[in-house]
């Protein structure tokens, strides 16, 4: 396989990217619902968490598309991944909280 992808794999990997950024602005939303009701200090900085994340996966998307490379960097893979992680987490403490 050669380093420049002929293919489709490339623009798939950026809607992908897309996508992730897309539902992490959802959560981020969902997330600012629930802490404003209680007044969370902690949903709150989920919620911006989540912004930042978005605009990151949103950035390597576009640097992916620009590039025209299928696979992404291993670093800003395993990031973007621990990132999505402690957002979905803590976005759930945040819900489960506020409906507490």
């Amino acid at each position: 396989m050669t380093a420049e992808d002929s293919g489709l794999a490339a623009e798939r990997t950026t809607l992908s990217w897309s996508r992730t950024a897309l539902s992490l602005l959802g959560v981020a939303a969902l997330t600012l619902r629930f802490a404003r009701r209680e007044t969370s200090v902690l949903g709150e900085a989920i919620a911006i968490g989540a912004l930042l994340t978005a605009a990151g996966a949103w950035q390597q998307g576009r640097r992916q598309a620009r590039l025209g490379r299928a696979l992404p960097a291993t670093g800003a893979l395993r990031a973007l991944a621990l990132a999505v992680v402690v957002t979905a987490v803590g976005a759930a403490v945040t819900v489960l909280l506020a409906l507490s």
